[in-house]
């Protein structure tokens, strides 16, 4: 076997070379999509964006969703048909008694 080479005594210092000024991005990448629910802007508006059940779970995993909003998507029957958006519903906190109550009994248990 050779020798091996001998190990530098110090690291190269790292460089800086690189003078772009990022002081103006945004450290986390812009995700939003046309059409995505959280740039809809109030409560009302992410109701009446939402088009199918999917749109409708992601709304709901927000806990601090206003009871408006959850009313208004518990009295939508397109949505209902799924099994899923009915659970959430029942689960989420802001869900008027009534509705929630109305739609537990179609739950597996």
């Amino acid at each position: 076997m050779g020798a091996m080479p001998p190990l530098p005594d110090s690291p190269d210092p790292p460089d800086t070379s690189d003078t772009r000024d990022t002081s103006d991005t945004p450290d986390t990448p812009d995700t939003s999509e046309p059409g995505d629910l959280a740039a809809a802007g109030s409560a009302e508006e992410r109701v009446a964006a939402v088009a199918d059940p999917k749109q409708a779970l992601r709304l709901l995993s927000d806990p601090h969703l206003e009871r408006d909003a959850v009313a208004a998507l518990a009295q939508r029957r397109d949505l209902l048909t799924s099994y899923e958006v009915r659970k959430a519903l029942v689960f989420h906190r802001e869900t008027p008694e009534v509705a929630a109550r109305r739609l537990l009994t179609g739950l597996y248990w």
